[in-house]
């Protein structure tokens, strides 16, 4: 039976919405349907100022990978392994001023915010008040057009863009392109998600050696370096993520991010030696067996 841990958290600071009672557990039968809901708002008391309260609103479920931006989300088939359940919440009185966007990066896979902004691009640029800002101003003082378009940025170190999220406000949405209307505000995240490839890159590696065996093994002592090298070559080709591009991913944006996240991205880097490592192994045991 699978153990879930429910949870409520404050937008952007990961912190629990009352951190007297941070989180709870139970059990669930193994492929069951389950429904999980929450309240659309919630006090607590503010312990900077006696007698008053801290009121929370509902923003989205982060849900077995998946975001919900309904109170109850219905899960037909619940699985059989253990997961978390976190219902995220926003601080009323957060946001002001200017019509603007206001922009934030979610990990569905971390289950938590991230530092950097989302945003890659804005037309016009003069809207973005700066290429590290999360805000984006939609007021006729930058743009003298009827719209303003904003594109999410496709990697946040090694977790893909997943999509936008649009909380509150009207905009129009495609792929990783945000369009606001002039004058109109928008509370929106970013969600990035890893994207694993398991066992199709073990199935890629024994289609390079067979591919590449056939101008080896007339040779009466083919090089292992060499047919290496031609294996690296053939997976480079076919699908060039595989070899260079998961690491410029993982490592683009190293310079803005925290203590945290540079934990995060070594731990993908170590993983991706450990499948080389991996496959290494193979290919010389493979080797092996064809003298």
């Amino acid at each position: 039976m699978p153990t879930v841990t429910i949870s409520k958290k404050r937008f952007e600071s990961n912190n629990a919405v009352d951190p007297g009672s941070p989180s709870s557990t139970f059990q669930v039968s193994s492929g069951s349907m389950n429904v999980f809901s929450t309240s659309e708002f919630i006090s607590i008391p503010d312990t900077g100022n006696p007698g008053d309260y801290l009121t929370f609103r509902f923003l989205f479920w982060n849900l077995l990978g998946n975001i919900h931006t309904t109170q109850s989300v219905t899960i037909n088939n619940i699985g059989s392994q253990d997961f978390e359940a976190t219902a995220w919440y926003l601080l009323i009185g957060e946001g002001s001023g200017r019509p603007n966007l206001r922009s934030s990066s979610f990990s569905i896979t971390q289950n938590q915010f991230l530092s950097n902004t989302p945003i890659e691009s804005v037309d016009p640029i003069a809207a973005w008040a700066s290429p590290n800002s999360k805000i984006v101003y939609t007021d006729n003082d930058v743009t003298a057009s009827n719209t303003v378009i904003v594109n999410a940025k496709n990697f946040y170190g090694a977790e893909k863009f997943n999509a936008w999220i649009d909380l509150f406000g009207n905009c129009q949405i495609s792929g990783d392109e945000m369009t606001i209307l002039q004058n109109n505000s928008v509370f929106a995240l970013v969600s990035f998600k890893e994207v694993e490839k398991e066992m199709p890159w073990f199935e890629d590696i024994f289609v390079a050696i067979e591919q590449n065996w056939l101008q080896f093994h007339t040779l009466p002592d083919p090089s292992p370096i060499d047919f290496t090298r031609s294996i690296i070559k053939y997976l480079s080709e076919r699908e060039p993520q595989f070899i260079g591009d998961d690491l410029y991913k993982l490592t683009e944006n190293i310079s803005d991010m925290n203590k945290h996240e540079l934990n995060e991205v070594k731990g993908r880097i170590d993983l991706q030696l450990r499948r080389m490592n991996t496959s290494i192994k193979m290919i010389n045991d493979k080797l092996k067996s064809m003298k």
